[in-house]
C-alpha cells in the first residue's frame, strides 16, 4: 500500500493481478488490472511511486513473471516492462519488495530461491530518454529494446526501462556487488 501526495491509496490486490485505489475514507476510486493472465501467485506483489513531484509513475513488482512493470498513475497504462526470470544481475527470481529512494534509485527484494536485493539507477541517455529508447517513438520511449550488453558487463545494463543496475556482480556474488556504490 502506497499512499501518494495527492491522498490517495493505492493497494497491491496480488491474487487477482490488480492495483486498487481508495480515497483515505475507504471510498473506491479506480483501478488498473496488470498482467490479468497471470495464474501462478498474481502479478501486483509491491508498487512504489515515482519520485518527480507530481508522482506520474508507479513501479511495480511482477514476482510471479520475474519483472518490473512501469505505469502511468493516472491512467494505469504499462509503459514498460523489463526483467525476465534469472539469478544474475537485473533477473529476477519472486521479486516481492520495490522501493525507491530520495535520489531515485530503484531497490528490489528478492524471496524464496532469489535471496537477495538488487540495486538499479536511473537510465537516461544524452537527450534526456531512458537509455535504449527507439528513435521516432513517444517521449515515454515505447517499445523499448533489451540491451543484452549484460550478458558481457552486468554493470552496463540499460534493460527496457527506466533503470540500470549499479555495481558488478556474477551468479554468486550479485546481491553483495549490486549494493556498492
Amino acid at each position: 500500500m502506497r499512499i501518494p501526495n495527492d491522498g490517495l491509496v493505492y493497494v497491491c490486490d496480488r491474487a487477482n493481478d490488480r492495483i486498487q485505489v481508495f480515497r483515505k475514507d475507504g471510498s473506491f476510486v479506480k483501478e488498473f488490472r496488470v498482467e490479468p493472465k497471470t495464474l501462478q501467485n498474481g502479478s501486483v506483489w509491491d508498487l512504489v511511486l515515482s519520485t518527480d513531484p507530481q508522482q506520474r509513475f508507479i513501479f511495480m513488482a511482477d514476482g510471479a513473471n520475474n519483472q518490473i512493470v512501469t505505469l502511468l498513475r493516472d491512467t494505469g497504462e504499462v509503459v514498460t516492462s523489463w526483467g525476465r526470470g534469472g539469478r544474475t544481475a537485473a533477473q529476477f527470481k519472486w521479486v516481492h519488495g520495490i522501493a525507491v529512494d530520495s535520489k531515485g534509485k530503484l531497490y528490489t527484494a528478492e524471496v524464496g530461491y532469489g535471496r537477495r536485493a538488487q540495486k538499479f539507477s536511473r537510465a537516461i541517455d544524452a537527450a534526456g530518454l531512458p537509455a535504449g529508447s527507439c528513435p521516432g517513438r513517444s517521449a515515454r520511449g515505447r517499445p523499448w529494446r533489451l540491451n543484452d550488453m549484460h550478458k558481457k558487463d552486468p554493470g552496463s545494463w540499460g534493460g527496457r526501462g527506466f533503470f540500470r543496475t549499479v555495481g558488478r556482480g556474477d551468479r554468486d556474488r550479485s546481491s553483495i556487488a549490486l549494493l556498492r556504490e
